[in-house]
């Protein structure tokens, strides 16, 4: 992580990163997410937001969604729009692993429709 420093778009690559999201090296991705809440704007929010979907590890996850919602400070319905995109394609899926992201991406995009 110290190789990212202040880049916020260094951070969004590491977020994703598979091995990140290994249960070993989850805290780096954890660090990732938390960085691009602190240096990001809302162009690193919707970045983040494209890339939710390809984060596989809960805890990575939990954490991008909590950057997600730090960066969002008014109401984003585009936001909004796409976290509920991910949650109904999650639950036509069945997938255990996915349904499993509902409940926080239902937090955090409940939160950001109501500022």
């Amino acid at each position: 992580m110290k190789s990212c420093g202040d880049k916020v778009e260094c951070y969004l690559q590491a977020v994703e990163k598979s091995e990140f999201h290994t249960r070993e090296k989850q805290l780096a991705g954890i660090k990732a997410s938390y960085m691009i809440g602190v240096l990001g704007d809302a162009k690193a929010r919707d970045a983040l937001v494209d890339r939710i979907s390809s984060i596989e590890n809960d805890a990575v996850h939990y954490t991008a969604l909590a950057a997600i919602d730090q960066l969002s400070p008014k109401a984003a319905p585009d936001v909004v729009k796409v976290l509920d995109g991910y949650i109904e394609k999650n639950e036509k899926s069945g997938d255990a692993d996915k349904l499993s992201k509902n409940q926080p991406l239902k937090q955090v995009a409940s939160r950001i429709s109501v500022r």
